[in-house]
């Protein structure tokens, strides 16, 4: 180009070349030819398979069927298509007696199963897990949706795709409520000597407690019996010296076994451990519900509602709070209708009303919609490294309003530092949590959920942090301070814990309900079952003096003179503070002074307010301290400014009175 042109002059732009009308003809052709997925096998349709390995000897039949029918009815209600001219297909194994990994090792050596894009559901459980990874990986397989909680697969398997959060996340979950929401000072362990990760779990959670300034006050060590069966001599000896610390919660991390059965039987029947709570994770094989209640009936205990606590892996079905559960139980009911008894259940509705069968089928359906997503969005259905890969791309699944992801693959750290996610196969991020209410329904825990960053694969142990657990006194039998403590815990409210694991987030506030004369009592006692880091709000003066305790802008019945104590911080203005204020604004008014004072410190607050006047220039008129039982209406000037300390709540009214008819007095109260 001739950049010497003179100003003003137009550049001319030189002619392109006529195209042949061959190639002209030929762009047309391709412009209105169809477009087609690039899958190598385009010429017709393509078919994927799904091989379910969702199967375990050791889980019920229940469980397994719930899984698969809550996966087959995402898949039905897309009619069994992820695009035009490509469908999936769900195989099973004829019986669940073969075991999974050597199902899975059959089925590839059948003519023509070694090839092609070929999907795996699962697998189920620690063994078969462990078993399969090796025929996956060496067949470039992906195992969608396992359930296992061993901690030998915390690290990157990329053959396997999580869509639940590690065990390491539910440990924590657990810990952080039995701490902040139970508030319990004893908290024990339980979990299967020898069993494969227990002993690093429970090693995983002393730590955790230790960075919390806090530590197990027992821990139970349940034999594994099918490697040796446990001695009744030795087990009532390990259950003595566990009992005679009296554990207020226990979390129990072992699959239901004889030998667990046997320790919820103690638990639930021993004097010194019948109130304590039980926590659990999501994974223990046989229905916690039905453990449970077998346990209390075997010893002829009555049953109390939300006593056992147990993490999730997923809403349950009846939590219609979330979008993806209102559309989870159209899809699910429409399946089961329609598949009649082959999904193992009769009824359409059989998800409401079993909640832990429920529960699993929403993982399963989960499952389907992860897995149908995944290959929406890829083209090369025939290739499976390519498949893959593709999983790994910085993926993100939004399933209505339940998120799963990131999942990422191999990357660099600057690629990290600038908010990648690398060497992650699972996308569960949230922990959920479900309590045993009336009649052994399962129901929400909302105080349970807890959220990891998105931009960590695994939860960050170091999220757990000592809870600021404060309690709020409601006095029934005094309005004014039982108004003033929900006023106080409505706005507490706004920035005490929701859940969301974090620095700022470790402020709990629960709620005493007691009377103003028990109150000290009360607390003292609470103090000796409950962690009580703080009391916030309206107080006794009888509290006041409880020296183990922390008081944050403590509110009294009558107003109180502050001495320096280092367990009282204040927030609101002390009395000094506000008659200061006061005595400023009355320095411009040249109207005569006079104080009525009611309460126990009436000298001395009487000799603060008048230092407090003299420092402006001013002096009292006349000072009146009230006795119980003395009216307030005889001691009002009609006219000049009057400091009224210790209002009476019946008194209010006749304030009232006395500023309608006396116009030229003016009242000064205080917060």
């Amino acid at each position: 180009m001739n950049t010497n042109r003179p100003l003003g002059t137009r550049l001319r732009t030189p002619r392109a070349p006529r195209p042949h009308p061959s190639l002209f003809l030929l762009s047309l052709l391709l412009l209105c030819a169809p477009r087609s997925s690039p899958h190598l096998a385009s010429a017709g349709p393509v078919n994927v398979k799904v091989l379910s390995l969702m199967y375990n000897k050791n889980w019920p039949l229940q469980y397994v069927n719930a899984l698969n029918a809550g996966f087959n009815a995402s898949l039905a209600a897309r009619n069994w298509t992820v695009g035009p001219e490509v469908s999936v297909t769900v195989v099973y194994p004829a019986s669940y007696d073969t075991p999974a990994p050597e199902h899975l090792k059959n089925y590839l050596q059948q003519p023509g199963n070694d090839k092609g894009l070929l999907v795996v559901l699962g697998p189920m459980g620690e063994s078969d897990t462990m078993n399969s990874y090796a025929t996956l990986e060496e067949n470039n397989l992906v195992g969608f949706a396992p359930l296992t909680g061993s901690p030998a697969l915390d690290i990157y398997h990329p053959n396997l795709y999580f869509i639940r959060p590690e065990m390491t996340a539910e440990i924590i979950a657990l810990i952080r409520y039995a701490v902040s929401y139970l508030r319990v000072l004893r908290l024990a362990f339980v979990y299967i000597a020898e069993e494969l990760g227990e002993l690093e779990l429970y090693q995983q959670a002393v730590e955790f407690m230790a960075q919390m300034g806090y530590e197990f006050c027992c821990v139970f060590v349940v034999e594994n019996t099918k490697k040796r069966p446990a001695l009744d001599a030795e087990f009532d000896k390990a259950w003595e010296d566990f009992a005679a610390k009296r554990p207020q919660a226990v979390i129990m991390i072992d699959a239901i076994e004889n030998e667990t059965e046997r320790f919820l039987s103690k638990l639930v029947s021993d004097p010194r451990t019948k109130d304590a709570f039980l926590l659990a994770p999501s994974l223990l094989w046989k229905p916690l519900v039905d453990i449970w209640r077998s346990a209390l009936e075997a010893v002829n205990v009555s049953f109390v509602p939300r006593r056992v606590k147990q993490t999730g892996m997923n809403p349950l079905a009846k939590d219609g709070f979330f979008d993806a559960i209102k559309r989870f139980r159209v899809e699910m009911s429409d399946y089961l209708r329609s598949s009649g008894n082959q999904s193992g259940f009769d009824d359409p509705e059989y998800f409401m009303l079993n909640d832990e069968v429920g529960e699993l089928m929403v993982h399963g359906w989960i499952a389907g919609e992860v897995m149908m997503e995944a290959l929406q969005s890829h083209g090369w259905l025939d290739d499976r490294v390519a498949f893959m890969k593709s999983l790994y791309n910085q993926r993100r699944y939004l399933v209505d309003d339940i998120a799963i992801g990131d999942f990422g693959g191999n990357c660099t750290d600057k690629a990290t530092t600038n908010g990648a996610i690398c060497h992650c196969n699972r996308g569960g991020r949230k922990v959920y949590m479900k309590e045993i209410a009336e009649d052994y329904r399962l129901k929400p825990v909302l105080g349970g959920y807890i959220t990891s960053s998105p931009l960590m694969c695994h939860s960050d142990p170091s999220i757990l942090q000592p809870p600021l657990s404060g309690v709020m006194i409601s006095m029934s039998d005094h309005p004014v301070l039982m108004a003033g403590a929900t006023s106080f815990g409505d706005g507490a409210s706004a920035v005490a814990s929701d859940g969301r694991v974090g620095e700022v987030n470790r402020f709990f506030l629960q709620q005493l309900n007691t009377d103003a004369q028990n109150s000290a009592s009360d607390i003292q006692e609470l103090q000796k079952n409950r962690i009580v880091t703080a009391v916030f709000g309206p107080v006794t003066d009888t509290m006041l003096r409880i020296p183990s305790l922390t008081f944050i802008d403590p509110i009294t019945p009558t107003p109180r003179l502050t001495t320096f104590r280092q367990n009282i911080i204040h927030l609101s203005p002390t009395l000094e503070q506000q008659l200061y204020v006061l005595a400023k604004y009355l320095a411009t008014h040249t109207n005569p002074l006079y104080a009525v004072i009611r309460g126990k410190q009436s000298s001395g607050i009487s000799a603060i307010l008048t230092r407090t006047l003299v420092t402006f220039g001013m002096n009292l008129t006349s000072t009146t301290v009230l006795q119980p039982g003395d009216e307030l209406s005889k001691h009002l000037p009609i006219r000049g400014s009057v400091f009224v300390i210790g209002l009476a709540v019946d008194e209010v009214e006749v304030l009232e009175e006395h500023l309608r008819t006396h116009t030229k007095v003016c009242v000064m109260v205080q917060f």
